[in-house]
């Protein structure tokens, strides 16, 4: 009896503990459990290290005709600003850049060669914590594009340049219906 009680009370500690009414609500990604949802988009974002910067597929990741550029994570301030304007889902600082595998390119007055039609995809639900992270959307070209795995905060970039092959994130993806395994990305914190 008493066994069948501690069973129904941890059921009931972990229903209600994982409902969205549950969450504190924080005002930093360090500062407890986050969740932001917008018409049913949902938001899960409790680091404590700074994810900030560009995320740079080792090896290269393509699906279709599209080649993954780099996975944008915006830095504590940009969520902080983020949340108290609204917390829009198609304003989290959060994106996949995409550019077409054989796309006309140009050249910028800095000499930099760009492509004329890329892609930036916002995620529809993204989980961002110590242990997890989750890049979920549905879009109108690829179907569901899914990057799930870990960031590993020791890769993070600090230096000069980023680490060349640097596992930062490593995990696997889903774009186009392509499955792909051990994929991993270094970082770059930009200029």
């Amino acid at each position: 009896m008493i066994r069948e009680f501690l069973v129904l009370s941890a059921s009931a500690v972990l229903l209600t503990g994982c409902s969205e009414d549950s969450m504190p609500a924080a005002s930093s990604p360090d500062a407890g459990a986050d969740t932001e949802t917008a018409s049913s988009v949902q938001f899960h974002i409790n680091v404590s290290f700074e994810p900030g910067g560009f995320f740079l597929p080792n090896g290269g990741l393509t699906a279709g005709e599209w080649t993954v550029h780099h996975l944008f994570v915006g830095h504590r301030m940009e969520f902080d600003a983020w949340r108290a304007a609204g917390a829009a889902a198609d304003e989290i600082p959060v994106w996949l850049s995409l550019n077409p595998v054989e796309g006309e390119t140009a050249v910028n007055e800095l000499g930099q060669t760009y492509y004329l039609e890329n892609r930036r995809i916002r995620p529809d639900s993204l989980t961002l914590t110590d242990g997890s992270f989750e890049f979920r959307a549905q879009d109108e070209t690829l179907g569901l594009i899914l990057i799930s795995g870990q960031i590993q905060p020791e890769y993070l970039h600090a230096g000069v340049s980023p680490q060349g092959d640097a596992p930062a994130l490593i995990g696997g993806a889903e774009m186009g219906g392509e499955r792909i395994r051990n994929i991993s990305f270094m970082h770059w914190l930009g200029d």
